[in-house]
């Protein structure tokens, strides 16, 4: 849920940052669990009314890449997870995966096992 709190217009700075920060940390939490990088990075593109490809071309991003993104097909490297961060709010943790496989690689992001 986005709140704005009478702190001027969604042009001033200041308030945008307010309003950020609060569209941030209403998304952070469902049911009790952090959402994932994905989830918060597919709520971020629908509260903005945002498709793959404008989200793509809002990062100078290939299509492709994004696509994988929010399907939690691919994690991001770490200077792409920084720079959703700085223009997102969702932090770089939120992309850390949460279960590694016995060989402890990352389980189900993007790639098979090789044997």
């Amino acid at each position: 849920m986005l709140t704005t709190v009478g702190l001027g217009t969604a042009s001033d700075p200041a308030a945008e940052i307010i309003v950020v920060a609060l569209d941030t940390v209403s998304c952070l939490w469902s049911n009790s669990r952090m959402k994932t990088g994905a989830e918060q990075l597919t709520d971020w593109m629908e509260r903005r009314g945002l498709s793959n490809t404008e989200a793509a071309a809002h990062f100078e991003w290939d299509l492709t890449f994004i696509s994988k993104l929010v399907n939690g097909h691919r994690l991001p490297g770490l200077a792409n997870a920084i720079k959703i961060e700085r223009e997102t709010g969702i932090p770089v943790e939120a992309w850390m995966p949460s279960k590694l496989d016995s060989d402890g690689e990352t389980a189900g992001v993007g790639r098979s096992k090789r044997k």
